[in-house]
């Protein structure tokens, strides 16, 4: 029986694979900002814990809240979250709900035992999570707060990496604010491939409300936009040379990656394969660019 939940327990947590992605990994690179280098391995290892389980619960619940939701998408062909094990029947509303809480409450704990203002920071990380999911708020389906809950909880993730520190430095603020801006202008992408389904249900998204190619145009203006910023950095904030020379390579190579969606977006196979196999790395790489022009060289 505990073979058999730990097995279905690791299904859902590969299904949302974008948690470590965008939050814990971006938790990870904002406290080795912090640091200017290699923290302590206890401290990563919380702050990685904390940060995943906290994560997790909160796409559990909104998996829940979204199950009625997610099977009509799939009627649209929309089969992204409805392939996910609670659609595909793999796991039940109930069980998913004890999952939901083990995350919450191992992901508060261990915050806690960081320090308090890390506790706190994930408690508001938790109440985005339950307003964005659950109505009468539901701020899902409302215009571009969908969008902000998201970025708001991508600068969350880069500020416990310095309050586990216990300072916010320059070079964590600057982080902050270019992930926020980043998140919110990029991530809309992966709204390409849920567009009609999400229409359907009423989530009025960038793509729903202003269609795919402005979504396109939105993330090339803003990665673009990103290289003059991370030349501002090098120059006023103490950076290091790797931030405007490996910004632009990193920046140019996701303009060119995601260009193409501008008259591919209809092809469900070429998003998913952009953003999987194309988009997430180099996501990561962003991230990774940022911390090595922290570093004292």
């Amino acid at each position: 029986m505990i073979k058999d939940n730990l097995e279905i327990m690791l299904q859902c947590i590969l299904s949302r694979k974008e948690v470590v992605i965008i939050y814990s990994w971006t938790a990870m690179i904002g406290l080795a900002i912090a640091y200017r280098g290699f923290p302590p391995l206890l401290l990563a290892l919380q702050l990685f814990l904390s940060m995943s389980s906290i994560g997790y619960g909160v796409y559990f619940f909104n998996d829940i809240c979204d199950f009625d939701e997610d099977l009509r998408s799939r009627e649209l062909g929309n089969s992204t979250p409805s392939n996910r094990p609670l659609g595909t029947g793999k796991v039940s509303k109930r069980q998913l709900m004890s999952f939901t809480a083990f995350f919450v409450i191992l992901g508060l704990a261990v915050s806690l035992l960081i320090n308090l203002q890390v506790f706190l920071l994930q408690s508001l990380f938790l109440v985005l999570g339950y307003i964005y999911s659950t109505t009468p708020l539901r701020i899902k389906k409302r215009f571009l707060l969908k969008q902000l809950t998201i970025s708001i909880g991508g600068a969350i993730a880069c500020l416990l990496g310095g309050l586990a520190v216990g300072e916010l430095s320059n070079y964590v603020l600057f982080f902050t604010g270019m992930s926020f801006i980043q998140i919110f202008t990029v991530n809309p992408i992966i709204d390409l491939r849920d567009i009609e389904g999400d229409r359907e249900v009423g989530i009025n998204t960038i793509p729903v409300k202003f269609g795919p190619k402005f979504t396109v145009r939105l993330a090339v203006v803003v990665l673009l936009a990103s290289i003059p910023a991370a030349i501002m950095g090098f120059y006023n904030l103490g950076f290091n040379v790797a931030l405007p020379i490996l910004g632009a390579i990193v920046f140019t190579a996701t303009v060119i990656v995601i260009y193409p969606l501008m008259d591919r977006w209809q092809d469900a196979a070429f998003i998913n394969k952009t953003i999987t196999r194309r988009m997430y790395p180099l996501f990561l790489m962003i991230q990774m660019v940022f911390l090595l022009g922290s570093l004292p060289l």
